[in-house]
């Protein structure tokens, strides 16, 4: 699994619409080795990417993806109408579709986001069985990452998935996420000491820190100990950081 430096944030989404296929694939041929994606359960429990339960943002169309079958949904037209209007014309994405998509890749860490939304109501342990199978075929190059720490430990227990806590506060890290040892952890960076080391705080867990634009502060958190940064903006980013190399 490589390393990444940028991470690109629900895909290349600065020139495609989030959490879709093209925007995954999209990151990938600009040159990025590392992406992130979000992941919903449909009524039937396919996982699907997408951030939201609420499909009106995506698709323009009002309703929750959890209480509408596969069937329904893999017919929407996931385009983003708010920010491109009528430009893209991409299908809802399973997980099972990109990872087929990703198979034959190499040299990429995918990043993905049990989204809390679709574990309460479907189950810690359903949702996890989901997503490991629609995996499977690029299993190796996967780390799961989530703000509900109890799924990642239910993980490290069923799975060889690495994985990876998204903190609330830098006390959650202490009292329920250091003793997992967790590959990684996402931190946002409003949450992080202005000045300082960043290793000592994490360890051994290599630190990915959203939501960076900014090509200064990018520099800035990777010399404080930063592994990686996440953005929205990652191929721009990445540009400029290679500048600096």
């Amino acid at each position: 699994m490589s390393v990444p430096q940028v991470v690109a944030h629900r895909g290349l989404a600065r020139i495609f619409p989030e959490n879709t296929l093209e925007s995954v694939l999209g990151a990938l041929d600009a040159g990025l080795s590392a992406a992130e994606i979000d992941i919903q359960l449909s009524l039937d429990g396919v996982p699907v990417l997408q951030h939201d339960s609420d499909l009106k943002r995506m698709s323009g169309q009002a309703g929750d993806l959890r209480r509408l079958p596969f069937s329904k949904l893999e017919r929407l037209r996931m385009s983003e109408p708010g920010r491109f209007g009528s430009r893209f014309h991409g299908r809802l994405c399973s997980l099972a579709r990109l990872a087929e998509a990703l198979a034959q890749r190499t040299g990429y860490t995918l990043f993905v986001e049990l989204k809390e939304e679709s574990l309460k109501p479907f189950g810690r342990a359903f949702m996890l069985r989901a997503v490991a199978e629609a995996l499977a075929p690029i299993r190796r190059r996967c780390v799961l990452i989530s703000f509900d720490v109890e799924v990642l430990r239910l993980a490290r227990d069923c799975t060889r998935f690495p994985v990876a806590p998204v903190l609330r506060s830098l006390g959650q890290w202490s009292r329920e996420a250091r003793s997992m040892s967790p590959e990684w952890v996402f931190c946002d960076r409003k949450l992080l000491p202005e000045k300082g080391g960043l290793k000592a705080l994490f360890g051994r867990s290599r630190l990915c820190v959203y939501e960076v634009p900014e090509c200064a502060a990018a520099l800035a958190l990777l010399a404080r100990g930063a592994t990686a940064v996440e953005s929205f903006r990652a191929d721009s980013l990445a540009q400029e950081l290679a500048l600096y190399r």
